[in-house]
């Protein structure tokens, strides 16, 4: 359907309305007039569409057209209302064009590791024994290093906290020998917190090797990536298994230990 058509309607003074209506169907609605009730946005199957409540009731051959193609939603179905400014104050306030940007979706399964995922961790080696000792940062690009490798990539919202280091920590440690068992050829515990702070706490808490990894995401690039950023600043606590790029399992924690915890990628392992 390709067609233009211009409509000018009086109603409470001045009001005009110019419709366009573009091929496939898909509709672009301009208003100009003065308006005094909510105007809403809803997003379907990709396509914005963008309703005038009572406006688009008032039209006739127009709103006839636009019931049959784009009925008008139902309150329940409303993503977003917003309030517009009142005629006393804009006399010839336009309705602008708003965009329903889709929000980003928490991380699940079928979603794969973002391209260029770099992250930083300190390689244990025999010089750090000492917790007092300090070694050098290296980044690791888990988007190639994991492309082929079965993951089991463990979040924490920061690293020497409560929950994280007397709960979650410590029984991904205890389980390490039954997760490789599993098949998997990497364990991950990642933090918000710098790669100084990841290494000490893995040797605090007596991890002196490297068959646990622990990586620094103080950028928040993959939390973010994920929609996993807690508090701006922290990363939910999660427990993910990655399959040669593809999340196969995903446990997310607001409170306590449970879902992301090692018995809980050990029951969901395959």
């Amino acid at each position: 359907m390709s067609s233009q058509r211009k409509q000018s309607i009086e109603e409470d003074g001045s009001t005009q309305e110019s419709l366009l209506f573009a091929k496939d169907s898909i509709c672009t609605m301009r208003f100009s007039f003065p308006i005094r009730q909510l105007s809403w946005s809803t997003e379907v199957a990709g396509s914005t569409r963008f309703f005038g409540a009572n406006k688009y009731r008032a039209l006739s051959r127009e709103g006839a057209v636009l019931q049959r193609y784009f009925p008008l939603p139902t309150r329940s179905s409303l993503l977003t209302t917003t309030k517009l400014s009142t005629p006393h104050q804009h006399k010839h306030q336009h309705l602008r064009y708003f965009h329903a940007s889709s929000s980003k979706m928490v991380v699940q399964a079928g979603d794969r590791l973002p391209d260029d995922i770099v992250l930083k961790y300190i390689p244990y080696t025999d010089d750090l024994k000492e917790l007092t000792e300090v070694g050098v940062p290296e980044e690791l690009n888990v988007s190639k290093e994991w492309a082929n490798k079965k993951v089991a990539l463990f979040a924490v919202p920061g690293a020497f906290t409560t929950g994280c280091s007397r709960t979650h920590l410590p029984g991904i440690i205890s389980h390490l020998s039954e997760l490789k068992q599993k098949g998997f050829d990497v364990v991950a515990v990642l933090a918000p917190n710098d790669p100084f702070v990841q290494s000490a706490w893995g040797r605090a808490n007596k991890v002196f090797n490297n068959d646990i990894l622990f990586l620094s995401d103080e950028d928040l690039k993959l939390a973010g990536a994920w929609d996993v950023i807690l508090n701006g600043k922290r990363i939910r606590r999660f427990g993910i298994i990655l399959d040669k790029g593809v999340v196969k399992h995903v446990g997310i924690d607001d409170k306590g230990v449970k879902n992301a915890s090692a018995e809980a990628l050990l029951a969901a392992a395959q």
